[in-house]
């Protein structure tokens, strides 16, 4: 089979022969006829050694192996070589060590065709905590998505079927060692592209993995960041309008600045270099959108502040982010501006109980996990 006869070519980017590839790949073309094809890209490790790993899933015609020696660490490169190769009308990226529940694919092109959506993402769920609440979808909102009204810049894993025709020039950014997708998610939600969520079909399972998997791994501060700074420089920052940018300023604050953090929760993970990183880059973002700050919470704000001086105690700091909250730490803001903000605490709260819901009622109705 060619791609040009399947719908969609699902990217599988694989580092390591020890990966459960077999399982990924298994999991996509379950149920899915000719309508799928699986590009597994075989990352700096032998073609040869991912078809033995593969089994008899190998020599199915709808399994193409493409090998990538690009010399780099990140994920970056074995996407982009699949995005690459891919020539069906819409692209999936499945990691290696993840799977699809049945039906997935064929639920999402359901959506797609009913919605004539250029992207549709289904929900994630990790084996630890469930349902991975992003993005946090107004209630009853399935389509025609708005990015900022339905916080679609906290989406930032790019598991999602994507039109190639709208974003096949788009590529994950080459060389970072972890947020090589920050810039390509942002660029597709802030598109105008027609956008839809598969609330309640089958979904995307998110597995711990290996200790080495590349999502895991503890990197220098300025690893951590430089794609933040990278987004804030880029054409698809400069040309998303003030609305938007405030919307992403604000989650880079809350999932990349103060999840640096919380990443590090002692004092002796922190060198003077890597306060003046984070101080810097807290800095950066507030230039680049003022008022990004309105939405947090008390608590936000609080670790905010005292991350921004690069003199102050660490500590403080660790000891906010450690202790207890109150209620209205949680779900309060200092500006009386920022409470009803659509990413403000109490609204991301109330979206992220509809979504449990919603995921609970699929559970519920779906066939046990194979």
């Amino acid at each position: 089979m060619t791609g040009a006869e399947a719908r969609v070519d699902v990217i599988v980017p694989v580092h390591n022969a020890q990966r459960p590839v077999a399982r990924a790949v298994r999991s996509a073309l379950l149920g899915a006829g000719d309508e799928v094809r699986v590009l597994v890209v075989c990352h700096r490790v032998p073609c040869a050694a991912i078809a033995e790993a593969l089994g008899a899933l190998s020599s199915d015609a709808r399994v193409e192996l493409i090998e990538c020696s690009d010399s780099t660490r990140g994920p970056a490169a074995p996407m982009n070589a699949g995005l690459e190769a891919s020539t069906a009308a819409f692209v999936f990226r499945l990691d290696s060590d993840d799977e699809l529940e049945a039906g997935a694919l064929q639920s999402m092109l359901v959506i797609q065709q009913r919605d004539d959506a250029d992207v549709v993402i289904p929900m994630i769920v990790t084996d630890a905590n469930g349902p991975l609440m992003s993005p946090r979808l107004r209630r009853g909102r399935t389509s025609g998505l708005d990015p900022v009204a339905d916080r679609l810049a906290y989406r930032t894993h790019t598991f999602a079927l994507l039109s190639r025709g709208r974003f096949g020039r788009l590529r994950l950014t080459p060389g970072l060692a972890t947020g090589e997708d920050v810039e390509y998610s942002t660029a597709v939600w802030f598109s105008r592209a027609r956008i839809s969520a598969d609330v309640g079909g089958p979904a995307y399972l998110l597995h711990a993995g290996a200790g080495d998997r590349v999502t895991e791994t503890r990197r220098a501060v300025r690893d951590d960041l430089e794609c933040v700074r990278l987004l804030l420089d880029s054409e698809t920052f400069r040309v998303a309008g003030r609305r938007a940018q405030r919307a992403i300023a604000t989650k880079l604050m809350r999932n990349h600045v103060i999840s640096t953090l919380h990443n590090r929760l002692s004092s002796d993970q922190w060198a003077l270099d890597d306060r003046r990183e984070l101080a810097e880059v807290i800095a950066e973002i507030m230039v680049s959108a003022p008022g990004a700050s309105r939405p947090l919470s008390i608590v936000e704000r609080r670790l905010l502040a005292t991350l921004s001086d690069p003199m102050s105690p660490i500590e403080r700091a660790i000891e906010v982010a450690s202790r207890p909250r109150r209620l209205h730490e949680l779900y309060l803001t200092l500006d009386p501006f920022g409470l009803l903000a659509s990413d403000a605490p109490i609204r991301m709260t109330a979206s992220a109980k509809y979504l449990t819901r919603a995921v609970n009622a699929r559970q519920e109705s779906a066939p046990p996990r194979r």
